[in-house]
């Protein structure tokens, strides 16, 4: 998956951190999930906040994942994870 095009630069503030710095474009991974099924992205093209690290996803990009988790596609391969909870902790 490419970047988009027209969208070159991201260079308005961070809507989490308010830094002022542009966002990187960088390649992410990520997991996402729908009706009970984990998908996990590998190479997504992402604008990427270099001061806190919060990542904004082009509409064409957010599009093919959502349009990937609706119908797999053949390179799609199972994996095996661990999901856990951590114990919570009284306050005090």
């Amino acid at each position: 998956m490419r970047f988009c095009e027209h969208m070159k630069t991201r260079d308005f503030p961070c809507e989490f951190c308010d830094t002022d710095q542009p966002q990187q474009r960088k390649l992410v991974t990520l997991t996402r999930q729908r009706r009970g099924q984990w998908y996990i992205f590998e190479d997504v093209p992402a604008w990427v906040c270099p001061n806190c690290g919060h990542r904004y996803f082009d509409a064409d990009t957010a599009q093919a994942m959502e349009d990937r988790m609706i119908s797999p596609t053949v390179d799609a391969r199972p994996v095996t994870a661990l999901a856990m909870t951590l114990p919570h902790t009284p306050e005090g």
